[in-house]
């Protein structure tokens, strides 16, 4: 199964703790995973990277978000698996739209 993270950004703050442990869980399981950002990177990156789960980051560089979830959804993710800070953030929103919208879409949303 491949499992898309979605996170805020890749910091050393607990939500993004919390987005690498279940990456590294799925991974440990079997399953292929990857990891969304759309705030940048951070130092969790590297220590993604060294486990072999793709990182595709967004940021706020014009484009980039786009970039990233473009990636993301050729990916062809069977779950999105998404960690926020608990508010409304309308980057989520968006992100799952775009999924939703995409000539690739088959997630059961």
């Amino acid at each position: 199964m491949k499992v898309l993270t979605i996170v805020y950004d890749l910091g050393a703050g607990g939500t993004q703790r919390n987005a690498q442990n279940f990456s590294f869980g799925f991974k440990d399981r079997g399953h292929d995973v990857a990891v969304l950002t759309y705030q940048g990177a951070g130092p969790r990156l590297q220590q993604l990277e060294s486990k072999g789960i793709s990182v595709f980051i967004g940021g706020t560089e014009k484009g980039s978000l786009r970039e990233a979830v473009d990636a993301a959804i050729s990916w062809h993710p069977d779950i999105l698996h998404i960690h926020s800070q608990g508010r409304e953030q309308p980057e989520i929103s968006n992100i799952i739209e775009r999924f939703k919208s995409s000539a690739n879409h088959r997630l059961p949303i």
